[in-house]
């Protein structure tokens, strides 16, 4: 464990973070104890009084910080272990107490975690560069995943059965990398929108669709459909 230590020190850029604060607007930079989540003071996204709200959900994507895997980084490689992925600050933490996380440098070339896949793209100019999971990389398209979280907040009648309690909610959005023109392109999971892209083999790929039986909402069966197109 020492030895990681030292690793992460040398070659990442990091930042010890503080307590929870007790009253001002929530900087989630400041949000350090990653099995206290739920106990945050006053929210960043409400106008609520400065006071001790529960949350339900989390800011991680993973439910336990028990993840292995390894990260690349100047032709180098590092291995992980208790690591995280917060999606709201859109950054890979270390876990070293359970107050306190160290931040990985956003300059991470790749980042294999609980057999996932992790790479920086320009999405927008809104949103710049943001970590997308690579669902699938090939030599013509790059098939990824972006993670979003957002805050739902309490409804106001205490009586109400559903949505009486503030909520961490994710969400995700996928996106189409041409990797012969490095240009990126949001895509929904929709017949139209994957037959559009494939349209120099639309019939060979509607008679493979057809065939296999592919759903286009679901993720192993739209990686298919990238690697047979690949294939032709």
């Amino acid at each position: 464990m020492k030895n990681l230590m030292y690793c992460l020190i040398l070659f990442f850029s990091i930042h010890s973070f503080g307590q929870l604060i007790t009253d001002g607007p929530l900087d989630p930079k400041q949000v350090v104890d990653s099995n206290r989540l739920n106990d945050i003071w006053q929210l960043r996204f409400s106008e609520q009084d400065p006071k001790k709200v529960e949350i339900d959900g989390s800011l991680y994507l993973f439910d336990t910080w028990e993840n292995f895997g390894w990260l690349k980084h100047d032709n180098k490689k590092y291995v992980l272990r208790d690591v995280n992925y917060n999606i709201l600050m859109d950054q890979f933490e270390y876990k070293i107490s359970n107050d306190s996380v160290f931040i990985f440098d956003n300059n991470i070339d790749l980042i294999y975690l609980a057999n996932k896949n992790f790479k920086k793209y320009y999405l927008d100019a809104n949103t710049g560069n943001k970590y997308c999971e690579v669902l699938y990389e090939g030599s013509s398209y790059s098939l990824l995943k972006k993670y979003d979280v957002r805050l739902r907040e309490a409804g106001p009648n205490p009586l109400m059965l559903k949505g009486n309690s503030n909520e961490f909610v994710k969400s995700k959005k996928y996106y189409i990398n041409n990797n012969v023109t490095n240009t990126l392109l949001p895509i929904k999971l929709k017949k139209k929108d994957i037959v559009a892209l494939f349209s120099n083999k639309e019939n060979d790929i509607n008679s493979y669709i057809k065939k296999n039986k592919i759903s286009y909402k679901n993720e192993s069966d739209l990686i298919k459909i990238f690697k047979y197109y690949e294939s032709l």
